[in-house]
């Protein structure tokens, strides 16, 4: 149930993404270029994959006619894919740009329009430095889905490959790259919490330094003689953010000696398999690295959308901070729309004006 609710949550913030930041209609083109790319580099990842065997088989047999053909068209595939990639990149180009730009000019106008009294608080400076990142890693939903159209398309080639040899293989596959998603779900949910704790100590950080280098501040610094406090200050939240990196370095590493460990057991298994069946006459040397390339690419599939919906995930936990600062309050802005107008005696007085700040103990008053 817990899997169900996370996968329909990032269902529904993957689509806010798309339709809301990237730009729903407008980003069409481009989300339709990006997928073709995809379909190109899974019909390279296959042809590079099968080929190779198929040309052992047939050179074995005899049969040079269809290996010239077979090597042709493998020597062609990188070219062919890379002119389709570069053509489709430029086009796709220009329009991420422009569609980057439209979400930058939404962000900055909200954030031009959202009550002053929010727009100075700390907990909504974090919020806003949170949804700031999320903008610049937007896109990347759209490379998330993208890598498993494509790990997708493949995964259904091979699958047919190495369930005819082996399917007790695949169940075995399956339960290794459970392993490694299971690694890299913790690892991404890790790094996401420090990542939280680390948007406020360098929202900090950079102030304290904007005040050290601002020439606007150099009369006070010097006058009060508080640089020091003020290095005191940069120094000590320049130390706990530090922390905090060596502390993702630290998970990194844990995951990757893990799921190095794995990966050693999966490969050992598939090479023993293979080349046991080549001694005991059941497999065709040809046949062999089919089945090795086939089983391997299976994994890397399966993992490649594993970990691109994990990937997803993780850029959707940073759309939904985006998401968060966009229902911030714009009650000023929405107020009204009667514009008040002005004589040559008119005057403007205030009575039993009062101000205080969300989360403040202490009120401004004046008349």
């Amino acid at each position: 149930m817990k899997f169900f609710n996370e996968l329909r949550k990032t269902a529904n913030l993957t689509r806010y993404a798309l339709v809301n930041i990237i730009g729903g209609i407008r980003a069409l083109p481009y989300i339709m270029l990006t997928l073709l790319k995809s379909v190109v580099n899974a019909a390279a990842l296959v042809s590079c994959t099968l080929l190779p065997g198929f040309i052992i088989n047939y050179l074995m047999a005899g049969d040079i006619k269809t290996v010239v053909i077979l090597a042709a068209t493998l020597v062609a595939t990188p070219f062919v894919q890379n002119s389709a990639n570069a053509l489709i990149t430029t086009i796709a180009d220009k329009r991420r740009h422009e569609l980057f730009t439209d979400a930058e000019v939404a962000f900055d106008d909200y954030s031009c329009h959202i009550d002053y009294e929010y727009f100075e608080s700390p907990k909504v400076l974090d919020i806003r430095s949170r949804a700031s990142r999320a903008q610049d890693d937007v896109f990347g939903v759209v490379d998330c889905l993208n890598s498993i159209l494509s790990s997708v398309i493949s995964f259904v080639v091979i699958l047919s490959v190495v369930a005819y040899i082996n399917p007790l293989m695949l169940v075995f596959i399956l339960v290794i790259v459970l392993l490694n998603s299971i690694l890299t779900k913790r690892l991404n949910v890790k790094n996401h919490e420090t990542a939280l704790k680390q948007d406020h100590y360098w929202r900090v950080y950079w102030g304290a330094s904007f005040q050290l280098e601002n020439p606007n501040y150099a009369k006070e610094i010097r006058l009060f003689d508080i640089s020091g406090m003020l290095l005191d200050n940069l120094r000590n939240v320049r130390k706990t953010g530090n922390a905090l990196e060596h502390e993702k370095t630290v998970n990194l590493s844990k995951t990757t000696v893990l799921q190095a460990i794995v990966n050693i057991v999966k490969d050992g298994v598939i090479y023993g398999y293979s080349i046991i069946s080549v001694l005991l006459g059941r497999m065709a040397i040809g046949t062999m690295s089919i089945y090795i390339s086939a089983a391997n690419q299976f994994s890397s599939n399966i993992g490649s959308v594993v970990n691109s919906y994990l990937s997803l995930s993780r850029l959707c936990m940073e759309v939904e901070e985006y998401k968060k600062f966009f229902e911030l309050p714009q009650k000023q802005q929405s107020s009204g729309t009667r514009k008040p107008s002005f004589g040559k005696n008119s005057t403007i007085e205030f009575r039993n004006v009062s101000f205080k700040y969300p989360g403040a103990r202490t009120t401004l008053s004046g008349t």
